[in-house]
């Protein structure tokens, strides 16, 4: 069963996360240009860097790709066990690519908080993650809490304190600077696509009237296509 899948077109590199009943969790890797295997797959499972495989979620929630170099990052979230034992969702794994094999990074995994009383962080339902290659972080956005994380991918950090774009947001897109958010709320004032301009996170919004899960856009400069 695939989860998903995340590309480093920069390194030609594709990633496959799955789930096998008698397995368990289980990772791929392919030359993204002639689906060649880099090396005997999966890369990754119980049976083959077995470090890695603890490490993974058992079901992947999300994944996406940053070409750190020669070598890839890879960020995935899922439901994965705190220092307690307990099933948390709001951490993200990472994990580095040589073009052979899987290492943890020293600063994984991360746990998003949102700085909100009323929720507990743990349990919120994060919708997407997206990579931002030229600026070199990475976003979630965090349906429970109404926000969208903006993390540094070199080490983790909250680059800036979660943007709240209220409702519930989903699907993350990104073009000509600004990072666009799909909302799927029932309230009709949060019906609404929020852009993020991502050189200084300030926001405007699109009035859709209409629930969203996926959003998909393409700019020029001049003019933008927006599908959601």
């Amino acid at each position: 069963e695939i989860n998903h899948v995340a590309v480093d077109s920069t390194n030609d590199r594709v990633f496959v996360v799955g789930y096998d009943v008698d397995v368990g969790p289980e990772l791929f890797a392919f030359t993204a240009s002639d689906q060649e295997e880099i090396g005997y797959q999966p890369l990754v499972d119980d049976e083959t860097s077995t470090d890695i495989f603890d490490a993974l979620p058992i079901i992947a929630t999300q994944m996406a790709a940053y070409a750190n170099g020669t070598s890839t990052r890879l960020f995935v979230m899922g439901a994965m066990p705190n220092d307690d034992g307990d099933l948390v969702t709001n951490r993200v794994r990472v994990f580095d690519f040589d073009g052979s094999t899987f290492t943890e990074a020293d600063f994984s995994p991360i746990s998003l908080a949102d700085d909100d009383a009323t929720t507990t962080d743990e349990s919120d339902t994060f919708s997407d993650l997206l990579v931002d290659q030229s600026l070199g972080v990475f976003y979630v956005s965090d349906a429970t809490s109404g926000v969208v994380h903006v993390m540094a991918v070199s080490d983790g950090t909250a680059v800036v304190s979660p943007l709240d774009v209220g409702g519930e947001p989903q699907g993350l897109a990104l073009s000509d600077g600004h990072l666009y958010v799909c909302n799927s709320s029932t309230v009709a004032e949060e019906q609404v696509i929020s852009i993020i301009n991502t050189a200084d996170f300030t926001t405007t919004e699109i009035d859709i009237d209409a629930p969203c899960d996926l959003v998909s856009v393409d700019a020029n400069g001049t003019s933008t296509i927006l599908l959601a």
